[in-house]
């Protein structure tokens, strides 16, 4: 975790949770120069039911963004299963059955894999805030207050 002093640092921009696509952000503004900032309620690796299949468009986002591939991320143990077979099913009802997909879907663990892309976005340069919730922002004053007291700009 890291804690910033908030008086000496001014933010280009503040992104309030780090999953993937928080990370992603804040990673690709901190390469065009912006001085960033992340702040997450929860501190990582943290627990993530949802959202761990990664499909053939998310891989040409982070093979164009971060260079990597299906290989590398194999490779770094963040895809646990391969299938090109799905079902979609809506309550009971199953709408869509062993359907068969051209590209495959990849599956991840959101754990690692959403601290595998804030770990990026650290590395690039990114400020961090884990544990720490957004209470208030003032936007005529620029200012964001969290629910530990600290404020800043």
């Amino acid at each position: 975790m890291s804690i910033i002093s908030q008086q000496s640092v001014d933010y280009d921009v503040t992104i309030v949770g780090g999953g993937p696509g928080g990370s992603t952000a804040g990673y690709l503004l901190k390469k065009l120069g912006l001085n960033v900032q992340i702040i997450d309620k929860d501190i990582f690796p943290r627990q993530k039911l949802c959202g761990g299949i990664l499909t053939y468009k998310t891989f040409r986002l982070l093979k164009r963004v971060f260079g990597e591939t299906v290989e590398s991320l194999l490779d770094k143990h963040i895809i646990n299963f391969t299938t090109n077979r799905f079902e979609i099913n809506y309550k009971v009802e199953r709408i869509m059955s062993s359907n068969i997909s051209q590209f495959p879907f990849y599956l991840v663990d959101r754990i690692v894999y959403d601290n595998f892309l804030l770990n990026k976005a650290k590395k690039a340069g990114v400020d961090v805030i884990e544990g720490d919730k957004v209470e208030k922002v003032n936007l005529d004053t620029c200012e964001i207050s969290l629910s530990k007291g600290d404020k800043f700009k």
